[in-house]
C-alpha cells in the first residue's frame, strides 16, 4: 500500500483566473472514519454518472464505515456491484458525508454524485 500523493496548488499554477470549483482552503478531499478501511480506487464512472470508490477491509469485522467528502456537495450515493450498476441508494449525512456497512475482507463499491463533481 502506499499513501495518496499531495500536490501543492499555487496561484502562480493557473495562468488565467477562472472560477474555480474548490476553495483553495487547505482542507482533506475525502475522509474516511476507520483505519482499518482502505479506499483503493477513485476514479469516474464508466457511464459518465458521477465517481466511482472502492473501499476494502482489512479490519475482519463487520461494522458501518463513515465517509466525509468535506469539499463536495453530494446529491446521491449509491452502492453498487462490481460493474457498476446501482444496488441501493445510501442515505446522506448532511451534504457531505455517507454511510456504509461492510462485512469482514469484503469490497465495497460506492457511487458518488454530486454538484460540483466532475469525473
Amino acid at each position: 500500500m502506499t499513501p495518496l500523493e499531495m500536490d501543492e496548488v499555487t496561484s502562480q499554477d493557473k495562468a488565467i483566473d477562472s472560477p474555480r470549483l474548490l476553495s483553495g482552503k487547505q482542507a482533506s478531499y475525502l475522509e474516511v472514519a476507520d483505519p482499518n478501511l482502505v479506499l483503493d480506487t477513485r476514479k469516474p464512472a464508466e457511464d459518465g454518472n458521477g465517481t466511482i470508490l472502492r473501499f476494502i477491509d482489512l479490519g475482519g469485522v463487520s461494522r458501518t464505515a463513515t465517509v466525509r467528502t468535506p469539499l463536495l456537495d453530494l446529491t446521491q450515493v449509491w452502492l453498487t456491484d462490481a460493474v457498476e450498476r446501482n444496488k441501493k441508494r445510501l442515505p446522506l449525512t448532511g451534504t457531505d458525508g455517507f454511510q456504509f456497512t461492510i462485512q469482514p475482507h469484503a469490497i465495497v463499491t460506492v457511487r458518488v454524485v454530486g454538484k460540483d463533481l466532475l469525473p
